[in-house]
């Protein structure tokens, strides 16, 4: 799922216009216990489309009236990005592999115009559309790589790009989180951290890192946790163990202190 910021950016539609297309009933996004709008792979698509038509040099209200137009006919037990619209001298037209007909009026065609502009895919396979999409979040996180060392900022975004397209690029996801908490932001990187988790609780360096978010928010309940789910992951996770280890000093746990930061020493002797 997208939040209104991702979409925002992979779309190129400002985050207000994506929140109107919702608003306006083109979109089904998920609502968070917090109100905030999760959109679909299927609404990312439809946006896409739609700045595919209005970079066709199609007026506003014509793109939007064909929108209602297709929503109003279109059956509801299929999937708008079911349908494939071509953009002619004529119109818009818009075929879903049995019908032909204009989008904007809504009325059979039975012959495409001769002369065609521009053609766009609502919906192309979505085994293809997968593919291509952990492909470019690979080449985003690659980018961010390159980034982060001089331009973290630049690198930031190339994060969120790389998670926007593939949210289980667990990589990427920590890079974001790491920065972010450098940023000043351990909140939003902890809840990425958390989502790593969620999905990986074998990833070692995410319960690390979620440790060292929480232990500066002052979580130490929960640091201790996060540093104990990376060493049972990894018992040769040295770092995990001299935290851990520093935690158990501040509580007066002398004999687990030193149990921890002798391991410390011990996998860190040269």
């Amino acid at each position: 799922m997208y939040t209104s910021r991702e979409v925002s950016e992979l779309v190129g539609l400002s985050v207000d216009q994506v929140r109107r297309f919702a608003r306006a009933g083109f979109l089904s996004p998920e609502r968070t216990p917090q109100n905030h709008y999760r959109f679909s792979f299927q609404d990312l698509t439809f946006l896409r489309t739609t700045t595919q038509l209005l970079s066709a040099n199609l007026p506003r209200y014509r793109v939007h009236r064909a929108l209602r137009e297709l929503r109003r006919i279109h059956p509801t037990d299929r999937p708008l990005s079911e349908v494939c619209l071509i953009v002619t001298g004529d119109g818009i037209i818009a075929h879903d592999g049995t019908s032909v007909w204009n989008a904007e009026s809504g009325q059979i065609v039975f012959d495409f115009p001769g002369k065609r502009t521009h053609i766009t895919l609502i919906y192309p396979d979505r085994g293809d559309q997968t593919r291509v999409d952990r492909e470019t979040a690979d080449s985003w996180f690659e980018r961010g790589c390159v980034l982060e060392p001089h331009r973290p900022a630049e690198a930031r975004q190339a994060y969120r790009r790389a998670v926007a397209l593939n949210p289980t690029h667990h990589d990427a996801r920590i890079n974001l989180a790491r920065l972010l908490h450098a940023l000043g932001q351990p909140a939003e990187a902890i809840e990425h951290y958390r989502i790593v988790l969620t999905a990986a609780p074998e990833h070692a360096t995410a319960a690390y890192n979620l440790g060292i978010a929480l232990e500066d928010e002052g979580r130490c309940q929960e640091a201790f946790t996060a540093y104990a789910q990376a060493i049972a992951v990894d018992p040769n996770y040295a770092e995990a163990h001299f935290n851990i280890g520093k935690l158990y000093e501040q509580v007066g746990d002398d004999l687990a202190a030193v149990r921890h930061l002798r391991t410390y020493k011990e996998l860190t002797k040269s």
